[in-house]
């Protein structure tokens, strides 16, 4: 049977983590030049916040 991983996991402190599989895709934007696009590779599966850190939360 395959290892499976929760979609979404929360925290002891009560953060909400979304799980993201290893893998290729493309960032940024296809027109524009402030951010253009370029492909990331995930070498392996992680966890990221659900919401962004706020500085107090991070100070």
């Amino acid at each position: 049977m395959a290892d499976t991983k929760p979609l979404q996991i929360r925290t002891a402190n009560g953060d909400e983590l979304l799980f993201v599989e290893g893998g290729s895709f493309v960032m940024g934007e296809l027109e524009g030049s402030e951010s253009p696009a370029h492909r990331v590779n995930l070498t392996y599966d992680l966890y990221v916040g659900k919401y962004p850190v706020t500085f107090q939360e991070y100070d």
